[in-house]
């Protein structure tokens, strides 16, 4: 009885074989996939391409941009008033060595005369550096508000180049051609007018000034103190 059962099981071991063989053959026979778009999520994400800057009314609606931006403002006004406080202190000290001179001399001092005093007398030249120093620090806090404003500006643009650079890093992995840049309408039309306006094209890393649109009062304000970096003081002054 157990060899009447072998050659069936043969045949039926040598169907599966066959049935395996040509389920192989035909799937090397068809097409291969397509690859997929490495940009796929690049065009979803920006369908108009390369976004333009952030404008004023999206960047009042970021609470903690606002916040950022009053507390550099708000070091930058305190920087400025010890700057002016320091050059007063310089001024003030020019003035009355300047009548103690002439008084000696009987006479106004010449200019050349007390330059060259002064650039010898000791606390005159540490008021000086005080001066430059505190005037330097206005300055850095100045271009940390611009900073700011620039780097808010420009976080659309950031992002889609980041994602622009992996769509391409993901094409040439594929073997496929890296595809041309393409900018947003408003970004065209961005740089349209300022050209039909005669304005230069801004260098990287510059702060662009653009005129205010019209707006309800407290909104110019706000956006006149992001434009500029002065913070308006709370009363309105």
């Amino acid at each position: 009885m157990r060899s009447a059962c072998l050659p069936h099981a043969a045949r039926r071991s040598a169907a599966c074989a066959l049935f395996t063989l040509g389920a192989l053959i035909l799937q090397g026979c068809g097409e291969d996939p397509a690859p997929a778009d490495p940009y796929a999520e690049l065009d979803a994400r920006y369908p108009g391409g390369r976004p333009g800057i952030v404008d004023a009314q999206t960047r009042a609606k970021d609470a903690a941009y606002l916040s950022e931006i009053q507390r550099l403002g708000q070091a930058r006004v305190a920087a400025e008033e010890a700057a002016a406080r320091a050059e007063e202190a310089v001024a003030r000290f020019r003035a009355d060595y300047a009548r103690s001179v002439s008084k000696r001399l009987g006479k106004e001092a010449p200019e050349d005369y007390l330059e060259a005093a002064l650039a010898h007398h000791a606390h005159f030249q540490s008021l000086l550096k005080a001066a430059e120093e505190t005037r330097a620090a206005a300055e850095e806090a100045r271009e940390a508000v611009a900073a700011a404003i620039r780097d808010k500006q420009d976080s659309a643009r950031r992002a889609y180049d980041g994602l622009r650079a992996e769509a391409d890093r993901a094409a040439v992995a594929a073997g496929l051609k890296i595809r041309a840049a393409r900018r947003a309408p408003e970004a065209k039309a961005e740089a349209t007018q300022e050209a039909a306006a005669g304005k230069p094209t801004l260098p990287a890393g510059a702060v662009p000034f653009a005129e205010p649109e019209a707006k309800p009062a407290p909104a110019d304000a706000q956006e006149l103190s992001e434009a500029t970096g002065i913070p308006v003081a709370p009363n309105g002054r």
